[in-house]
C-alpha cells in the first residue's frame, strides 16, 4: 500500500465533506442511512451507513454526536461504505458491505463474519477486531488505534501508521507494513507476503525456535532478514523475509516463548545487529 493511502485522516475528512455535499443535493429518501440509536441492520441499505449521527447536518458539522450499538447480520447489506463515529459500537456477524468500513474517533468495530468488499480503516483512538469474515481490500491502522486480527481473511496488505498497534494472531492476510512509531505484534496466522519495518516502527514476532539471518544488507534501502521457526500458533515462518529500513530506528524483536510461561527470551534486530537479552520478562 502506498504511504499516502492512509497517512492522515485530513484527506478522508475533506473527501467526506465533499461527498456529503453531493449526497445532500442528490440523495433519495432511502439512499443514505443515519443511525443515532441502537439498531440491527437486517435489511438492504441502498447507500452509505453512518453510525453516530442522526442526520446530514450533524455529521457535516460534527455536532450532536451519539454512540449507539449497531449490528449487521446475515440478512442485512450496506450498498456502499459503513462508518462508525464517536464511541459507537458496530458488530458485523453477517451480511455484506459493498464499499469500505471506517472506524473513527473512539468507536469499536468487531468483524465476526460477513464480508467487506473494500478496505478497513481504523483511525483516531478506535478499536477494531477481526475474528472471522473477509475484508476484500487492505487493512490500515492510524492514530492511536488498536487492531487485532485473530481470524478471517484480509485480501491485501496490513499497514500500521502513527502510534497505532496491530496484532496478528490468526487468519490469512497480505504483506505487513509498519510505519512511524507503530508497533506490530505477529503471533500467528498466515501472512502472504513480507514483513516491513520502516521509520521508527517495531515488529515483534512471537513463537518458538525463532531465528533471523541477515541475508542482504541493502535491498532498496532496507536490510533483509530471513526468518525460521514457528509462531505461537505453530505456523512456520521458515523462509519468510523481514525488511528493516536502513538509516532509521526501525527494528524487530524475536520473542521465543519457553516452557516456563513467565519467561521469554527476546532477540532484537536493529541496524544489522542482533543480541540476546537474558533478563526475565513477563509475557506480553
Amino acid at each position: 500500500m502506498p504511504r499516502s493511502a492512509f497517512r492522515h485522516s485530513t484527506l478522508r475528512h475533506v473527501t467526506l465533506l465533499a461527498a456529503l455535499l453531493l449526497i445532500g443535493l442528490t440523495q433519495t429518501a432511502n439512499a443514505q442511512k443515519f443511525f443515532s440509536s441502537d439498531a440491527t441492520i437486517d435489511y438492504f441499505v441502498n447507500g452509505n451507513a453512518y453510525v453516530g449521527y442522526g442526520n446530514f447536518n450533524d455529521l457535516f458539522n460534527k455536532t450532536n454526536g451519539v454512540s449507539p450499538s449497531v449490528s449487521l447480520v446475515d440478512s442485512g447489506d450496506v450498498a456502499y461504505d459503513l462508518s462508525a463515529y464517536n464511541s459507537s459500537l458496530v458488530t458485523i456477524s453477517g451480511g455484506g458491505i459493498g464499499g469500505d468500513l471506517y472506524a473513527e474517533d473512539s468507536s469499536r468495530v468487531n468483524v465476526r463474519g460477513g464480508s467487506v468488499a473494500g478496505a478497513l480503516y481504523a483511525a483516531g483512538d478506535s478499536r477494531v477486531s477481526v475474528s472471522d469474515g473477509s475484508i476484500g481490500g487492505s487493512l490500515s491502522a492510524a492514530g492511536t488505534s488498536r487492531v487485532i486480527v485473530s481470524g478471517g481473511s484480509v485480501g491485501n496488505a496490513l499497514s500500521a501508521y502513527d502510534s497505532s498497534r496491530l496484532t496478528i494472531s490468526g487468519g490469512i492476510t497480505g504483506a505487513v507494513f509498519a510505519y512511524d512509531a507503530s508497533v506490530v505484534n505477529f503471533r500467528g496466522g498466515i501472512v502472504n507476503g513480507d514483513l516491513n519495518a520502516l521509520n521508527g516502527s517495531v515488529i515483534n514476532v512471537y513463537g518458538t525456535e525463532l531465528k533471523a539471518v541477515l541475508t542482504n544488507p541493502n535491498v532498496n534501502g532496507s536490510k533483509r532478514y530471513t526468518l525460521s521457526g514457528k509462531l505461537t500458533d505453530g505456523t512456520s515462518v521458515n523462509g519468510k523475509f523481514l525488511y528493516v529500513q536502513n538509516g532509521g530506528s526501525a527494528k524487530f524483536t524475536l520473542i521465543n516463548i519457553v516452557s516456563r510461561p513467565s519467561v521469554i527470551h527476546p532477540v532484537v534486530g536493529m541496524g544489522g545487529k542482533s543480541l540476546i537479552a537474558r533478563k526475565r520478562l513477563r509475557r506480553i
